[in-house]
């Protein structure tokens, strides 16, 4: 507050000012001759006289008994005018103080303080109006501030204190409890911009329960400390998205569920405002993962379940497969091995439904590179691959134990390469195209493709 405190304001300073209680003086003994005779006594002042203190200050006014006593108007030697009543030297009733600086009373005193009903005025155009004790404001008043914000409520030792409503130059408004000046208790808060704040407070900051609800719709409900949603909490969004958990420093930390507008939920361990930990994510279609998140994407290790029922267990990073893991297809297809990029890359085996296997490298979800299938019927080709087919140099072993050695075009025998019977006598040598001998030869029949 840029309020002036009223003991500073010296028109109160009686002693000082006035000098009368200790300049006071017994009456003096004066002989005076009248018509009829002569009086020798004491003097008092009475009625109606001014008074030229030895300070400079100055009284013009009422007198009793040698007290300033009714209306009288005291100017002191700063310039300080108090113009009002006065009962046996002390100021009570209705008085005003003017000061050089500006600053104005008008109002009730009592026992030469300001006490009662009255109006300040200070020197930057602020007023207070309302009630005073003990030259400090208390009890119900009215603050009107320069900058145009105003208070109405009630006070006590200059401080507001009890309920109030404080309307701010910018239009926000709160209406609630305070203690020693600030908002402390129950209280409502309503922002220019359409938030509003209705809960508990704490020295000026919201502390305890209360409700945050945006102009957008958004709504906190839950524990505050230091005026930052801390402890548990409820975010629901207009959307229909809603986070029920635990929060610190304004942001979801700890434990914590979150509802996606569309139906999604995650439900784990967050950390400034994002999943961080271990977390579940459930997807309406019936996905599920559960394993580890870092900066709100699935990284670390963790399990897919996809609505098909295929799974996969393994590394993440950046919400794709990548790194060692395990893909178990509906059908009954297992991949185990290196990911990349969320596809196969890198040394893995896979397995298929029917038994046949290949263990070897892969690129961009695809065989290529060196690798060894074994079909389901026993046939085992190891060599390379490119792009999911033999391509270049490879050798295979028939279920009828012939061997060919040799170069292969997508899956078939194409180039140079030799056929070979179980005991490893050449049937063929030489050129071969589309899977077949060059002349066209009935070793063509040995093929077998997987």
């Amino acid at each position: 507050d840029t309020t002036a405190e009223l003991n500073n304001f010296h028109l109160q300073n009686i002693p000082r000012l006035v000098g009368l209680q200790f300049e006071k003086m017994p009456g003096k003994i004066e002989v005076r001759s009248y018509a009829d005779g002569k009086y020798k006594g004491e003097l008092k002042r009475q009625g109606q006289g001014t008074m030229n203190y030895s300070n400079g200050a100055v009284y013009t006014g009422s007198w009793s008994n040698d007290m300033r006593h009714g209306f009288g108007k005291l100017t002191d030697e700063r310039g300080d005018i108090y113009e009002g009543n006065w009962h046996e030297d002390v100021r009570r009733g209705e008085g005003k103080c003017t000061r050089s600086s500006g600053e104005v009373y008008q109002g009730e005193f009592d026992n030469d303080k300001i006490e009662g009903k009255g109006l300040f005025t200070y020197t930057d155009g602020s007023t207070y109006e309302g009630m005073f004790k003990n030259n400090k404001k208390n009890g119900e008043g009215t603050y009107k501030y320069a900058d145009g914000s105003v208070y109405v409520g009630n006070w006590k030792d200059d401080r507001k204190e009890g309920h109030g409503e404080y309307k701010y130059e910018d239009g926000e408004v709160y209406t609630g409890n305070w203690h020693m000046n600030k908002r402390d208790g129950k209280g409502k808060y309503t922002f220019s911009s359409g938030n509003c704040y209705d809960g508990d407070w704490l020295k000026g900051k919201r502390e305890g329960e209360g409700e945050y609800t945006f102009a957008n719709g958004n709504c906190y409900k839950g524990s505050w400390i230091n005026g930052k949603r801390e402890g548990m909490g409820t975010y629901t969004c207009a959307d229909g998205s809603e986070y029920k958990g635990e929060w610190k420093n304004d942001k979801k930390e700890g434990r914590g569920k979150y509802t996606f507008s569309n139906g999604n939920k995650y439900e784990g361990r967050w950390v400034n405002g994002k999943r961080q930990g271990i977390g579940t994510y459930t997807r309406i279609s019936g996905e599920i993962y559960h394993g580890e998140w870092n900066l709100d994407v699935m990284e670390g290790e963790g399990k897919f379940t996809y609505a098909d029922g295929s799974t996969y267990s393994g590394s993440w990073k950046g919400n794709k497969k990548d790194g060692l893991g395990s893909y178990t297809s509906a059908n009954g297809s297992e991949y185990t091995g290196e990911f990349k990029d969320d596809r196969e890359d890198g040394d893995g085996k896979f397995t298929t439904k029917d038994g046949s296997t290949y263990d070897g490298e892969f690129k961009n979800g695809k065989r290529h590179g060196i690798g060894k299938h074994i079909s389901a019927n026993g046939d085992v080709y190891e060599g390379s691959w490119k792009n999911d087919r033999r391509q270049g140099f490879g050798s295979c072993i028939y279920s009828d134990k012939s061997v060919y050695e040799g170069n292969w075009k997508s899956n078939k025998r194409d180039g140079d390469g030799r056929l070979m019977d179980e005991k490893g006598q050449v049937l063929y040598e030489g050129s071969w195209k589309d899977d077949s001998t060059a002349d066209g030869g009935e070793e063509e029949s040995k093929k077998e493709e997987s």
